[in-house]
């Protein structure tokens, strides 16, 4: 895939539709913008060897000629999203915890999913692999993961099901490393670069040829 088919998948709208975070998340010129709400995400170490391997690739992208178009996230704030909570910027009721008030100020919400995910068993690391570079429909883009083995993606699944049941929220998500999001137009739903795949694993993998995240947390975003 060359620089213009690559720029094409990234960058193109989506049927002509809004990109669905610009004034959301981001402002025009890449500056955050408050965004308030609570999600359980894995951190990438300041120590994982695919850390630097995840900062090159944002620094390529942002040197590219349509490297302005993005909005990048520092290097700390790299993760993989393993659930996601509530927002006070969606409070539909399929998207809402059961029992719940819709206008619930979010303090109290984040109060009662700390007390229902206390004593929770999780897993302390996933072996997930990089497969791509992914631009998402909420206007993010992210080095789209897998796991590693059966075994870690029955992990995921029976923990994301844990949350599911002791949070009372439906969670969709698939497994990506965020690293940046898009400010002008819309991102096609999905696009995979072998050539960055290929680069990641090469630079990031351990010697097992698996990147792993070292611990799961619970963040409550309070930007």
């Amino acid at each position: 895939m060359d620089r213009t088919d690559l720029a094409s998948r990234l960058t193109s709208p989506a049927e002509g539709a809004p990109n669905p975070t610009l004034g959301l998340k981001f402002a025009r010129d890449g500056s955050p913008l408050p965004f308030r709400g609570n999600t359980v995400i894995c951190h990438i170490p300041a120590t994982a060897p695919e850390l630097p391997a995840l900062a090159e690739l944002a620094q390529r992208l942002r040197g590219l000629p349509w490297g302005g178009r993005f909005a990048f996230l520092p290097a700390s704030s790299y993760h993989m999203t393993v659930f996601e909570g509530v927002t006070d910027a969606e409070r539909a009721p399929e998207r809402w915890p059961a029992g719940i008030a819709a206008d619930a100020p979010l303090e109290d919400i984040a109060c009662r999913f700390v007390d229902r995910l206390r004593g929770l068993a999780v897993p302390q690391r996933f072996a997930m692999r990089p497969v791509g570079l992914v631009p998402m429909g909420t206007g993010g883009t992210v080095v789209g993961l897998e796991p590693a083995d059966e075994d870690t993606a029955r992990q995921i699944r029976s923990l994301r099901e844990a949350f599911a049941l002791t949070l009372i929220v439906l969670g969709h998500l698939k497994a990506a490393a965020s690293i940046a999001s898009f400010t002008r137009r819309s991102c096609q739903s999905a696009c995979a670069d072998s050539r960055f795949a290929a680069a990641l694993r090469r630079s990031s993998s351990s010697s097992s040829g698996v990147s792993r995240s070292e611990r799961v947390t619970t963040a409550i975003r309070r930007q």
